[in-house]
């Protein structure tokens, strides 16, 4: 049994261990092929191991290692949120919009309908054309024109991210004391919400939201199409810029994954449950947030790309875990990944 099988659990349920999920797993009580969430009943109402001395062979059956039981960690996983869970979420630290600002609207919203599956609707907004991306009846995405002073600094068409706050003016203001920058003011989007725009003190940039509701948009099973899947951070150095998101949202380490020569990659949770994962980046000119969505089939999507005038730039390849990525860019050069499981 390979050890990546059981990554997901084991970065999201310490301290269980690849031994415990392996001894479930050879009763026939739960499948490698399950959502992670249906596994964790069953180790919360059986016994939890651990191996007492040095790495744990996973090449041999379960019973014959060497064990001893943890005791505290039936309640820890109690208090585990299931990610693939329905429901709504704490606002906090849980990203709840995505936006691209492109040179070409009507272009963009083909290539994104064509390769991820969205449909565009307009916003109706009376001040600016604003574009709604989504699929079968959930609004995942906004697309707008890039405006013309960022153009003017050579800003290219990107794609953003909006973390939810209960306070955007005061959040905004802990931000920039904590090292970050001021792209934009807190400023009303009326009967939406409050917004503004800061990038971390290594110049990464997100923004910050609170929604007119007091709630976050619902959470949706892991996985769905035309969702995002994943939020990754390139960073100059991902310890201090770790440092920073922890303090600012509340963010926690998940598993550290080595990556050899490429350093180490730190995955992070937001109420328990890992959202993404940060990295240190000395190759690029800026940090930038990379966010992947969600399709069915890696190939395929990938084929999508080049067929409709993107660039596929990493990939496809398998990640730990089992999920296989591609790393992109749509015709007018924003930078987008898309994620699979299974393949």
């Amino acid at each position: 049994m390979r050890r990546n099988s059981i990554f997901r659990l084991a970065s999201m349920t310490k301290p269980v261990t690849v031994a415990a999920a392996m001894m479930l797993v050879e009763d026939g009580l739960i499948s490698l092929a399950s959502p992670v969430h249906r596994w964790l009943p069953e180790l919360a109402d059986r016994r939890v191991l651990r191996a007492r001395d040095g790495a744990f062979d996973d090449t041999i059956a379960a019973e014959r290692a060497n064990f001893t039981l943890v005791s505290e960690a039936r309640q820890k996983i109690k208090n585990i949120p299931a990610r693939e869970a329905t429901g709504m979420r704490k606002l906090k630290g849980s990203f709840v919009w995505y936006e691209l600002m492109t040179t070409d609207e009507a272009a963009a919203a083909k290539f994104y309908g064509d390769v991820v599956g969205w449909s565009a609707t307009d916003a109706g907004m009376p001040d600016i054309k604003y574009t709604l991306l989504g699929m079968g009846g959930d609004r995942v995405a906004g697309l707008m024109a890039l405006p013309q002073p960022l153009r003017d600094k050579g800003v290219p068409p990107h794609w953003a991210g909006y973390v939810g706050v209960d306070d955007v003016d005061a959040e905004s203001a802990r931000a920039t004391q904590a090292g970050g920058m001021m792209h934009h003011p807190p400023s009303d989007i009326p009967g939406v919400g409050r917004f503004s725009v800061v990038a971390d003190p290594q110049g990464a940039v997100l923004s910050l939201f609170t929604p007119t509701g007091a709630d976050a948009p619902p959470a949706v099973a892991q996985g769905t199409p035309g969702h995002v899947g994943w939020h990754e951070l390139h960073a100059r150095e991902w310890q201090s810029a770790f440092a920073y998101y922890e303090g600012l949202f509340g963010w926690t380490e998940g598993e550290a994954i080595d990556m050899g020569p490429m350093g180490t990659y730190q995955l992070f949770a937001q109420e328990g449950a890992v959202i993404g994962g940060m990295m240190t980046r000395t190759d690029v000119a800026q940090p930038f947030w990379l966010f992947y969505f969600n399709v069915k089939g890696i190939d395929a999507a990938a084929d999508r790309v080049k067929a409709s005038g993107g660039q596929v730039v990493n990939g496809p390849h398998e990640v730990p875990g089992g999920s296989w990525i591609v790393q992109c860019r749509d015709p007018q050069g924003g930078f987008f990944a898309m994620v699979s499981n299974p393949r």
